[in-house]
């Protein structure tokens, strides 16, 4: 056994370090320095990390069913056909893109877009407007004919 210092009081503080045995005690070593008694019993790994002998072999190919080949098979073949037809797709896509950009687009002026606005657009959202408006009043017109008879006084109605 090696010669370590006695066990400190039980009333030594946790905060304080453990000593470390003195440098001449002797503690098994490996390689170059071991002595006859380490290299006999080199040492050993947990149980569960050594090598179980019931495994088979690597190299060992697993048999299938017939069943599950062909279907590994066709899932196979399925999935080169889907990547093929995918990079078709994606050149296809790409050249399209490619072809559009090029095409020189209009690209208004603000005086352009100012001028559509004032001689198109809101003479078009005016008419709109009227138009609704117009609806609204046939609308309250008509409910007015049929719950009151259309015959209310000025006075009532202003």
């Amino acid at each position: 056994g090696a010669n370590f210092p006695p066990a400190q009081s039980s009333l030594q503080s946790q905060d304080e370090p453990t000593p470390l045995p003195p440098l001449d005690s002797k503690l098994p070593t490996i390689g170059a320095n071991a002595t006859p008694q380490t290299q006999k019993h080199p040492p050993q790994l947990p149980q569960q990390h050594q090598q179980n002998q019931n495994h088979t072999s690597p190299t060992r190919k697993r048999t299938l069913r017939a069943g599950t080949v062909s279907k590994t098979k066709a899932t196979a073949n399925s999935v080169a056909q889907s990547t093929k037809l995918t990079q078709i797709r994606q050149a296809a896509y790409h050249e399209k893109k490619k072809s559009q950009s090029s095409k020189n687009k209009r690209h208004f002026t603000q005086e352009e877009l100012i001028m559509e606005a004032i001689q198109k657009t809101e003479i078009e959202n005016a008419k709109w407007l009227f138009a609704r408006k117009r609806r609204k009043e046939e609308v309250a017109l008509k409910d007015n004919r049929t719950s009151g008879g259309g015959k209310k006084s000025k006075a009532a109605s202003g």
